[in-house]
């Protein structure tokens, strides 16, 4: 059975509500999902029902939809997605994968490393991260699917055989029939605009070099200066003449 949202700003009591009436009729023991404010205070949460695939329409503004594994699903207005297999949550499952039907998501993926977060689109073309964040936009008029690489492991490719590395600050798309366009480098101010700052990377802090404790406790050596060896020779020549007149420098 598939679960269909769709989200709209002020009807969160109502979704609310179908969702214990769901949780109800499958016989579902979970604690119920909770309605909460998006940390980042620029979407709105949806509540996630008990069992995928689940069909999600968001039309106005930014919502966001949180997994059972930590991972946050951030879809910009007018976008479509399905979940069609998610960790913790369906049978067996240890990855998360969705199809993004129409719009932008951005994917902040908390799944243990190794672990991918996949998002297709219709025609089974594939973008995927392991460690963080992947920002992902479909247009089913013009059959361009796009993948911003904003930290972590990517890829993206028309199916799992063709599979292209895309490197973090970077991003691509596929035309309809699958060829790849790119690199390009990630507008992270206009993500920011739209998703929040979480999106944007941390920066790593500067490596702070410092000796070691057995290279700090050392005594330097005493600095001595080299004999002049040549002047060393003189003198002592001076010497023995000065004793055996006449008798040449050994």
């Amino acid at each position: 059975m598939k679960t269909i949202i769709s989200f709209k700003p002020g009807r969160a009591v109502l979704i609310f509500s179908v969702l214990l009436l769901l949780a109800t009729l499958l016989g579902c023991s979970a604690a119920p999902p909770t309605i909460s404010e998006s940390p980042t205070s620029v979407a709105s949460e949806i509540p996630l029902p008990a069992e995928a695939p689940i069909f999600i329409r968001n039309d106005v503004g930014v919502a966001f939809i949180r997994l059972p594994d930590g991972s946050e699903i951030y879809l910009s207005e007018y976008t479509d997605i399905e979940l069609i297999t998610v960790a913790g949550l369906t049978m067996g499952a240890t990855e998360d994968e969705i199809v993004i039907h129409r719009g932008q998501i951005a994917v902040n993926s908390h799944l243990p490393a190794g672990k991918w977060f996949t998002i297709k689109n219709p025609n089974g073309f594939i973008a995927r991260v392991t460690g963080s964040t992947i920002v992902v936009t479909y247009s089913p008029e013009t059959g361009q699917f796009n993948a911003a690489c904003v930290e972590g492991d990517c890829q993206m490719g028309p199916e799992i055989q063709q599979l292209l590395q895309v490197a973090a600050d970077a991003e691509g798309w596929l035309d309809q029939d699958g060829n790849f366009n790119g690199p390009f480098e990630v507008n992270l101010e206009e993500l920011e605009a739209t998703y929040g700052s979480w999106i944007v990377p941390t920066e790593e802090a500067t490596p702070t070099y410092t000796s070691s404790p057995q290279m700090a406790s050392e005594t330097p050596l005493p600095y001595t200066q080299t004999p002049n060896a040549a002047a060393t020779a003189t003198s002592a020549c001076a010497t023995f003449r000065a004793q055996f007149p006449g008798t040449p420098c050994p």
